[in-house]
């Protein structure tokens, strides 16, 4: 390789699979080992002791794919008496703070980052990262997408396969390849 030093494949070398022995990794390990929709609580015990902040009685169907930079245990947040499904992807690259008694359906996709728009050379510039906060007793459905900072508030319901780029009211219905709220819930 020319133009790298031995000093700068070393530091290349060490900040490429510094994540290959993460907690985050570890998990993967476990969502291999376990099949879906066995052994949930089997599964949450071992989640909480590879680092995951879990409350009591959530229980995990899978093991939802876990990406981001840094540190990704230290940005998730997951509350009481909750469900996740199987299939899902969480990007940590910012905060996700998950409320209790949350259900989170098949193959939810969590997304804390995009990127700028930089100019015609290279239209994806920097990073924006932006945390998502799900308020308690949610119920996001299957397939269903949550964008860059947004807030899902209590009691809220969003639908299987939305898109939600805004913030959706307590006890509001979001659905849709928009995320529109088409309808408040009774409390």
């Amino acid at each position: 390789m020319s133009g790298v030093s031995v000093g700068g494949l070393a530091e290349l070398l060490r900040s490429e699979t510094r994540d290959l022995v993460a907690p985050t990794r570890l998990s993967a390990l476990v969502g291999a080992a376990l099949p879906n929709n066995s052994v949930p609580r089997l599964r949450t015990a071992v989640l909480r002791s590879c680092g995951w902040q879990i409350g009591r009685g959530t229980i995990f169907a899978g093991v939802p794919v876990l990406t981001g930079n840094g540190a990704l245990l230290d940005r998730l947040s997951i509350g009481a008496v909750g469900f996740v499904n199987v299939g899902c992807h969480w990007d940590l690259n910012e905060r996700i703070v998950i409320g209790d008694h949350v259900s989170i359906g098949h193959e939810v996709l969590l997304v804390t980052s995009t990127h700028r728009l930089g100019d015609r050379r290279h239209r994806a510039a920097d990073l924006d990262p932006r945390p998502i906060t799900i308020g308690d007793g949610v119920w996001l459905g299957a397939r269903s997408t949550i964008l860059p900072g947004v807030t899902i508030g209590d009691g809220a319901v969003v639908a299987a396969g939305a898109i939600v780029r805004r913030d959706v009211p307590p006890d509001a219905l979001a659905a849709g390849p928009q995320g529109e709220v088409i309808r408040i819930l009774d409390p």
